[in-house]
């Protein structure tokens, strides 16, 4: 259904208005854009209004003779109040990125020779949208990244923090497509008479931004040259009042995409379970369960088991792994836990010995260490004693001294016991 607002705008929407009285719409970096509208409808026309949630709201206007889409999305909410034979209307729409925020999901990014442009084009394109790569954007992740219980929404602007790249909704196409890095947008006309600018930190850098009012509709990555500088749009506001459409805009000198870092709910020590499927010396490539025991690259992490790494060989083959990262958002990963491949079999991991041909042994079970030379000699340290054990003679040597302390030392002998000096 088509209201006409005049001055070459119309409203395309599943509610028959009689009369809109006011709707603003608002579309910035980062932020979903959204459609707010109040108006009147004929009861008797429609019906109550229980089939038009999840419908499409289009704004559109006439420029140079052809119609333009202004704003497009997805109807919400909305509200109803009787007042004689007419309703009073309330209603908000979204832009169809919205549909990219609704679902958290876990996955891993193990290419690293993708871009992080590629990376959010992947997992967009799943959602069943679409990605135009801006400005910055073509730099490599180096290594993987980890989308752990988050939307895709939540994930391409935590990407594009890294980045200092702003995350753009679209709103002419009604698909959950998106602009990774700023729109590379046309020049516009100075700001004119009615503008004021604001000297203030933006994100972490101080900025300088523009504020400006217009008829014209204008869109985010337009800029305009303002003293000599190139201000581009980084916030649009269309408000719709008493007839008339005005748009307000804000304009930045570049400091739109300095916003902070964006890892909250992403913590030094997150680990992910997986299985390892191959070895390189001592790095390690695992496939996460996250990514149901897929490989998603051929990255190798390196293996810094948590009780080092003397006399504990790098895990095999199918083993069970986990990875952990030092630092937060998923970043400085490490392999640092690993269990046994045959889960049957009663071995802890922590426990572990060397067998040589000859009969020695040593064994570094969790809290002891043991030294055996054959089944008759052998010495053993825990964490509060020491003991030596031999068939033959035992010797104790030192060029100074030989100094034994402790809360009792025990000396068994079969025959005699031979203390020298000099």
């Amino acid at each position: 259904m088509v209201t006409e607002l005049g001055n070459d705008l119309k409203l395309e929407m599943d509610v028959p208005f009689v009369q809109v009285q006011r709707l603003v719409f608002t579309w910035k970096v980062c932020c979903h854009a959204v459609m707010k509208l109040e108006g009147y409808v004929k009861r008797e026309d429609w019906g109550g209004g229980r089939h038009v949630r999840d419908h499409s709201v289009k704004l559109l206007y006439m420029i140079s003779g052809k119609e333009q889409i202004l704003y497009q999305g997805r109807l919400f909410h909305m509200e109803v109040r009787e007042q004689g034979d007419t309703s009073f209307i309330t209603a908000k729409a979204i832009s169809a990125s919205w549909q990219l925020d609704q679902k958290k999901e876990s996955r891993s990014f193990q290419d690293v020779s993708k871009t992080y442009g590629q990376v959010v084009r992947e997992f967009v394109k799943d959602g069943g949208g679409a990605v135009i790569c801006g400005q910055g954007t073509g730099e490599a992740i180096k290594a993987p990244v980890i989308q752990n219980e988050e939307t895709k929404w939540s994930f391409a602007n935590r990407l594009g923090s890294r980045l200092g790249a702003a995350v753009i909704p679209d709103i002419i196409t009604g698909r959950p497509n998106l602009w990774f890095g700023m729109r590379e947008g046309k020049e516009i006309p100075g700001p004119g008479q009615e503008y004021h600018i604001q000297m203030q930190a933006v994100g972490k850098t101080p900025g300088t931004r523009i504020f400006v009012k217009s008829r014209e509709a204008y869109k985010i990555g337009d800029y305009m040259v303002c003293f000599g500088h190139k201000a581009v749009v980084a916030e649009m506001e269309g408000r719709y009042d008493h007839g008339e459409m005005i748009y307000s805009y804000v304009l930045e000198y570049g400091t739109f995409y300095q916003g902070d870092f964006i890892e909250k709910g992403h913590p030094a020590g997150q680990g992910f379970w997986g299985t390892v499927r191959e070895v390189r010396e001592e790095t390690i490539k695992i496939a996460l369960d996250i990514d149901g025991g897929k490989e998603t690259g051929d990255y190798f992490y390196p293996w810094y088991p948590e009780t080092g790494n003397s006399l504990y060989a790098t895990p095999e083959v199918g083993a069970r792994a986990l990875l952990c990262f030092f630092q937060e958002g998923q970043r400085n990963g490490a392999v640092i836990h690993c269990m046994n491949k045959d889960q049957d079999r009663e071995r802890i991991y922590t426990n572990r010995a060397v067998n040589f041909e000859n009969g020695d042994f040593i064994d570094l079970t969790k809290g002891i260490v043991r030294i055996s030379r054959g089944s008759e000699h052998h010495v053993t340290l825990t964490d509060g004693t020491v003991t030596t054990r031999t068939s033959g003679d035992l010797r104790i040597e030192a060029k100074k001294e030989i100094r034994l302390k402790g809360m009792q030392i025990t000396v068994h002998a079969p025959e005699e016991l031979n203390i020298c000096q000099g």
